[in-house]
């Protein structure tokens, strides 16, 4: 292998190629330097990406921790897994998401004193939800009522590579739970997510949805296609549901994720009608999504985020906290897929005045 001497640019391509290399032990024991360079190389990137809010810097560490979360996700047969938990590639993980995790908490705008048990979580968990700027966010009523069927496809796509993911990351909330009562909503979500026998189960329905508007590519090509914001609201799951000392953020994530989606679908059914995408398996997949999730969030608020804070008032916060930090990438995630389309209408805009005033220019002579 060669390394490249200014890794920082392409820290994810560098950690690509380190994944694939069977014996990657060896490789650092013969190249004492490039422990040391990798590892310089992911503060400069972690530093630049999440104290900065560079960019780039952003885009190049969220498309690093994809892949390195991806080798917790996989089996053998889709993925070379020999380096899953190489050290230096696991303190590679490590120092982003510390500084991640840092840049997120200082996001959070509720007041974590004095939070701790059921009833000061319900009042804080109610707030949260219904004044969040994601639950009523523009990106919906674009969708609702102005998205073309190319727009739509690139939304259904992206938004699609977390939700075929969706199941397992429901199977990583069972870890370590000893309440049956969590249990069993946990896994009544996975019984929806599977569905019933000779029905279409809900990974089978997102992948007709992204079919149905042009998606081929495999996983990892969508994942290289998307920005910064979109790979962030993706990985977020996996920093919160990877890290133990998390679990409880991770509770909160996933209930404000059951909550927020059904008004939202809403208005992505109605864009879907418009568009003439209604007919296409595009819709099922939003339409089940809306029947269900108003009685998944229901239910994973009164059985599972409801009853860890009750088990364990002094983790109210946490759960609060891990709320926010899906509700806050969620935002950012539409925020960018707003301006994205918008900005690409204007210069769309723009280009056909230019043709139009050069070809009045064209024609002006013979006007003459």
């Amino acid at each position: 292998m060669t390394t490249p001497l200014e890794p920082e640019p392409a820290l994810d391509s560098w950690v690509n190629e380190l994944l694939a290399i069977d014996d990657l032990e060896s490789l650092f024991d013969s190249e004492p330097t490039l422990r040391v360079r990798i590892l310089n190389a992911t503060r400069n990137v972690a530093h630049r990406a999440f104290v900065e809010s560079e960019p780039a810097a952003l885009l190049v560490a969220h498309r690093t921790l994809y892949r390195l979360y991806e080798q917790n996700v996989r089996t053998p047969a889709q993925e070379v897994l020999v380096n899953q938990f190489d050290p230096t590639l696991v303190q590679i993980r490590r120092l982003l998401e510390r500084a991640w995790e840092r840049r997120e908490r200082s996001r959070l705008t509720f007041s974590q004193g004095g939070l701790s048990g059921p009833e000061q979580f319900l009042a804080a968990h109610r707030r949260l939800l219904a004044e969040h700027r994601v639950r009523a966010h523009p990106l919906s009523d674009y969708l609702a009522d102005e998205a073309t069927r190319a727009e739509f496809g690139r939304y259904v796509t992206w938004s699609g590579l977390l939700n075929l993911r969706f199941f397992d990351l429901i199977a990583l909330a069972l870890v370590g739970l000893t309440s049956d009562r969590m249990r069993r909503e946990i896994v009544d979500n996975l019984v929806d997510e599977n569905a019933a026998p000779g029905t279409q189960g809900h990974t089978g329905l997102v992948l007709a949805s992204m079919n149905s508007v042009g998606y081929t590519a495999d996983p990892d090509e969508v994942a290289r296609s998307m920005g910064w914001e979109a790979l962030a609201g993706y990985n977020v799951f996996f920093l919160l549901g990877l890290n133990r000392r998390l679990h409880f953020e991770y509770l909160g994530a996933m209930g404000a994720s059951e909550a927020l989606d059904p008004d939202h679908n809403e208005k992505v059914l109605k864009g879907l009608r418009r568009t003439g995408l209604w007919d296409t398996e595009s819709r099922e997949y939003f339409q089940v999504h809306v029947e269900l999730e108003r009685a998944h969030g229901s239910g994973w608020l009164d059985n599972v985020t409801l009853s860890a804070v009750t088990a364990a008032p002094e983790m109210t916060a946490a759960v609060l906290a891990g709320a926010e930090l899906r509700l806050n990438t969620c935002a950012d995630f539409y925020d960018a897929m707003l301006a994205k389309f918008r900005s690409e209408r204007s210069a769309t805009a723009l280009e056909l005045l230019s043709m139009t005033r050069s070809s009045d220019a064209r024609e002006t002579p013979w006007r003459r």
